[in-house]
């Protein structure tokens, strides 16, 4: 089944803000006071928080029977840390391997599973749990995670914004390879309503469809099965190759990350990498729509670009 890009409602976690936790690997090195005001008291979610880790900021500071430090030891997803300041740091995906301050929980996966939807100065509370409840709420969630995959794919309205750009099937669409219908045409235009884009442009093998919201002249152009030659004597109309999503231009090979892919004055074919746009840590790669002659490379190797924004202009 085709899911990407389909459309649906998210139900709204009645309890994305409480935290289900279950004892730590040193819990027993913490004072009973400690173990209650962990679930008693609200946390802040620090700025300094990343991927690595959440620090988060309550009113009152843990506190240790004896000391903060243990000999270092692997550390689980969830874990979290009481350094000597009492307060709590939660390790996530890309925490370090081993860490050697005590751990007084661990956040199960439903909990990190609802941390990562937070972000800086949102409130959270922490609840404890049993390992069996863990593994039980773990359950729920993946059989309620199936039962959305299956709502999705019987829905047919298409929306960009829930495409993820690292998929090969997303760039067939975006590039509209995928043959369209009237009424295709029609959801499309409904969905640059919803959305607010004033302007797309798709292309088939035999069709163009070009949709201008604030023109009347929108139209879709049946395109010869055969195009005839151009006169060799007029100059060809620069064409462009423009980011399909937000990110990181790298114009070198991803492998090595030397030697730039093209450089001015190459030529390419169509369907040749010439170049990757990171986002969200995947590289994806930037292809040629036709072939030409680099002519004008617009954004310099490492910097940000925008969706829509032109890095190649081929003649």
């Amino acid at each position: 089944h085709d899911v990407i890009g389909n459309k649906f409602n998210v139900e709204e976690d009645e309890e994305k803000y409480i935290i289900p936790i279950i004892k730590g690997l040193q819990f027993d090195q913490f004072t009973d006071a400690s173990k209650r005001l962990l679930t008693e008291q609200v946390y802040k979610i620090s700025d300094m928080s990343d991927r690595m880790g959440y620090r988060i900021i309550g009113e009152s500071n843990l506190e240790h029977l004896d000391s903060a430090d243990i000999i270092s030891e692997p550390i689980a997803p969830g874990s979290v840390q009481i350094p000597s300041n009492g307060q709590p740091i939660i390790l996530l995906n890309d925490r370090q391997t081993i860490g050697g301050y005590t751990k007084i929980a661990t956040v199960s996966f439903v909990g990190r599973e609802r941390l990562s939807q937070l972000k800086a100065n949102d409130e959270i509370t922490f609840k404890w749990i049993s390992v069996e409840e863990a593994n039980e709420s773990y359950k729920e969630y993946s059989n309620k995670v199936k039962r959305d995959l299956d709502l999705i794919k019987i829905k047919k309205f298409k929306s960009l914004d829930f495409i993820r750009p690292k998929s090969k099937k997303i760039r067939t669409i975006n590039k509209g390879e995928i043959k369209m219908s009237i009424e295709k045409v029609e959801q499309l235009i409904n969905l640059m309503k919803t959305n607010d884009i004033p302007y797309m442009k798709y292309k088939e093998e035999q069709f163009q469809v070009e949709l201008d919201l604030n023109s009347h002249n929108s139209e879709v152009v049946q395109q010869p099965k055969e195009t005839t030659k151009q006169n060799t004597n007029e100059e060809s109309e620069p064409k462009s190759i423009n980011a399909e999503i937000i990110g990181t231009f790298y114009l070198q090979d991803e492998e090595t990350l030397s030697n730039p892919l093209v450089n001015i004055g190459d030529k390419v074919n169509k369907g040749q990498v010439v170049g990757y746009i990171e986002s969200m840590k995947v590289l994806n790669e930037i292809t040629s729509d036709e072939d030409g002659v680099i002519e004008e490379i617009h954004i310099d190797h490492g910097e940000p670009v925008e969706y829509g924004q032109t890095i190649f202009t081929l003649k």
